[in-house]
């Protein structure tokens, strides 16, 4: 199993609220408890890595917002990253930012892998 800090879903029960759902279910249904995502404990949780994607496609599929992603992704910051964030936040520069999410990111998710190439 690969985990995802429950952080990642910051805001998703507040969304899909907004959007005229009840999150409840569709947590259920991706496997997760309201308790272990979103709240300020989440940074201490992890979750499983596609009951997080289950949850996005089923609030995107169940309000009809097509972009559900974008929506949640501007409702959040850099905190539910947590200490990959704080790395990229005081890092003296944007490149030295970019290397810690780089070096860092498996702390966050093991799914998840970045890639810098500076000739693009």
């Amino acid at each position: 199993m690969t985990l995802i800090r429950g952080s990642s879903l910051l805001g998703y029960c507040e969304l899909v609220s907004d959007l005229g759902f009840d999150p409840t279910p569709l947590l259920a249904r991706a496997h997760l408890r309201r308790d272990a995502i979103g709240g300020e404990d989440a940074v201490e949780h992890f979750i499983d890595y596609r009951s997080a994607v289950a949850a996005l496609e089923l609030g995107a599929t169940t309000t009809g917002a097509l972009d559900f992603g974008r929506q949640l992704a501007s409702r959040q910051g850099v905190e539910i990253l947590g200490p990959v964030g704080v790395a990229a936040r005081t890092a003296p520069t944007v490149g030295a930012a970019l290397t810690a999410v780089d070096q860092y990111m498996s702390v966050y998710s093991p799914a998840l892998a970045v890639t810098i190439d500076p000739q693009l």
